[in-house]
């Protein structure tokens, strides 16, 4: 249909986004590379599943509606229940569910949509896949152990290299030799490869910024000094000196000699109800957005010992994009969610009333 006839029918501004719709249409049918990117993205996908399962974990399903908490400093996509009136969260990661899960069920694992409203670029979209995964009775050196086996089997998989092993960097002393916690250390770490990793790890429980105390990962990740120790409080330090508290936390950066992007992370939890509700208190945080979260965590705390749990999560179109040389979201989804106004290319929206 000629641009003059859509205006006509659908209005001038759904014709010049369906034009845009036309476009990317025709840039797929026609782009070997984007068609390779969508085809990297389902092998990593595949990759995982056969690691995952080869390791007795199951697969577990999560509604994508949960309660907005403040894991991240965004405001979440809100969605309304037709059948309630009720307001739930698009989920940014189903962090208390698989707590949960891993509490009553055992370790578990998904592939799900991570929804994020931060304004798009070539490397962070507001929708992406997630390879999800919680480990119960695990720590930090097993999930580390597990997500580098993922990710060692995709690089052999797509480029036919072995990125084993991953070195391990501490996370402040990299801060402080480099100025960054996610240096470019590919000539480093490279050995003639095309792609380098490394893990970031001990990081600090919080951050300050602009004179606010925060959690550098979320406020349910362990401190070292508070695990196996029950005359651990968060009381007795003050906010400036959480910032002071290492952790059993990890992000995985991957690196060529064009980038360096964080693909996954991970932390042990805090494990006891008592715990959480005294690290939500210290951060005054609101506890009933976590009321959830200290009920599976109660169930915990009952049983002796109580399980512990750790996992980590990575971003599927992340590494596709890093390990294909591909260098955009825009050649890893078919119909890309990183628009810095957040608009779709594939749908038009409603004004709320």
């Amino acid at each position: 249909m000629a641009t003059e006839n859509k205006a006509a029918t659908f209005g001038t501004e759904l014709a010049g986004q369906l034009n845009e719709f036309r476009q990317r249409l025709e840039a797929i049918d026609s782009s070997g590379e984007i068609k390779s990117g969508l085809e990297t993205v389902s092998v990593i996908g595949q990759i995982a599943e056969q690691i995952l399962f080869a390791n007795n974990i199951p697969h577990v399903w999560f509604p994508p509606l949960d309660t907005s908490i403040h894991e991240y400093d965004a405001i979440d996509f809100v969605v309304t229940n037709p059948l309630n009136g009720l307001r739930y969260s698009l989920i940014q990661s189903p962090q208390i569910m698989k707590e949960a899960a891993a509490i009553v069920f055992g370790s578990n694992w998904r592939q799900t949509t991570c929804y994020r409203p931060e304004p798009g670029d070539a490397t962070h979209a507001q929708m992406f896949q997630q390879v999800d995964v919680e480990l119960r009775d695990g720590d930090g050196k097993q999930a580390r152990k597990l997500a580098g086996e993922i990710l060692s089997a995709c690089s052999r998989g797509i480029l036919g290299v072995d990125i084993n092993p991953i070195q391990e960097l501490d996370y402040l002393d990299t801060v402080n030799e480099y100025g960054s916690d996610q240096p470019n250390l590919h000539k480093l770490l490279g050995k003639g490869n095309p792609v380098s990793a490394y893990w970031l790890i001990n990081m600090p429980y919080a951050t300050e910024r602009s004179g606010v105390v925060s959690p550098l990962h979320h406020v349910m990740t362990m401190p070292y000094e508070a695990a196996n120790n029950p005359g651990f409080s968060f009381n007795h330090y003050s906010q400036q000196e959480l910032c002071g508290l290492r952790c059993d936390s990890y992000d995985l950066v991957i690196c060529t000699d064009e980038e360096a992007i964080e693909i996954a992370g991970g932390d042990r939890r805090i494990n006891t109800a008592s715990l959480q509700i005294d690290a939500i208190n210290k951060l005054g945080l609101p506890i009933k957005e976590f009321a959830f979260l200290l009920e599976a965590l109660e169930l915990n705390e009952a049983k002796q010992p109580p399980h512990s749990l750790a996992g980590f999560a990575f971003g599927l179109e992340r590494v596709a994009m890093t390990l294909g040389g591909l260098h955009s979201l825009d050649n890893v989804q078919i119909f890309p969610v990183n628009k810095p106004d957040g608009s779709l290319i594939h749908a038009y929206g409603l004004k709320s009333d």
